[in-house]
């Protein structure tokens, strides 16, 4: 009779297995310090080879059309130093990953307040918005979308009213799997056609609710989280796991990451 107990059907060979971590929206400098520095510390035990950071890493709210505060139009440079603050803290973290920073629509601002005032666009370091991020001096590249392992990810451009129809619009639009930031919700949504399995995910987010400024009075309908892809490299197959954050905490692997939600970052405070 054939052996069909789960230490024989179990192949525990891990070495060929890559590891990506996958860090949404941070909308510095208005992110969820605790939240992202726990990710980070995260990475350190997890070991990712690869880290893909969806975009959206800075806010730019002073070249934003909308409306402003008086007292945050000013802050320009503090989102620029905030952002090169956690690009350093996720390199020194993870010296050996291959680390990518997508564009987001935040960055994208960057390049719309350049066309509308083309008479500073001559200045070498504010041409794009991996130049004035300085991405390149953290060994970090800089794209607008890649193909990972036969998985799109990107920052994302579809919003939908509830979670994972965002998901299944952005399948819909590019026809393949995928992994998106921008709504700041966790979803997925899986299809299985004639060409075989495939699943979109919404990725969440790391930023601060709370300083959401055109949320106010309103209960943002947003899941704070992140994710992780592992890739089987002798089988060609791949999974994707979302890990939210609830309040202050996150498990994984049968632990619980917990933070302070007032906890001092003194570095990062500086700024």
């Amino acid at each position: 009779m054939a052996d069909w107990s789960l230490e024989k059907m179990v192949k525990k060979e891990y070495r060929n297995v890559e590891k990506t971590l996958i860090i949404p929206d941070i909308h510095c400098p208005y992110e969820d310090k605790g939240a992202v520095h726990a990710v980070v510390a995260f990475s350190k035990e997890y070991k990712p080879d690869k880290i893909k950071i969806l975009g959206d890493i800075v806010d730019f709210y002073a070249l934003s059309k909308f409306d402003k505060e008086p007292d945050r139009i000013t802050g320009l440079q503090k989102e620029i130093d905030v952002a090169q603050y956690y690009l350093d803290l996720i390199r020194k973290s993870n010296p050996k990953a291959d680390i990518t920073l997508f564009e987001g629509n935040h960055e994208i601002r960057l390049m719309k307040y350049l066309r509308k005032n083309p008479e500073i666009s001559s200045l070498r370091s504010i041409r794009s918005a991996d130049r004035l991020l300085e991405v390149s001096k953290f060994n970090i590249k800089y794209r607008t979308n890649e193909i990972h392992h036969g998985i799109l990810v990107k920052h994302g451009n579809v919003v939908r009213k509830h979670s994972a129809y965002t998901a299944k619009g952005e399948f819909d639009n590019e026809g393949t799997s995928g992994i998106s930031g921008h709504t700041h919700r966790l979803s997925a949504h899986y299809i299985t056609n004639r060409n075989g399995q495939h699943a979109w995910y919404e990725m969440g987010h790391l930023c601060d609710e709370n300083q959401a400024e055109y949320m106010e009075g309103k209960v943002p309908n947003w899941q704070k989280g992140f994710g992780l892809v592992e890739y089987d490299k002798d089988r060609k197959i791949w999974r994707v796991e979302q890990i939210p954050i609830i309040g202050d905490s996150f498990i994984y692997g049968s632990k619980t990451y917990k933070w302070r939600s007032n906890q001092k970052f003194e570095d990062r405070d500086s700024l």
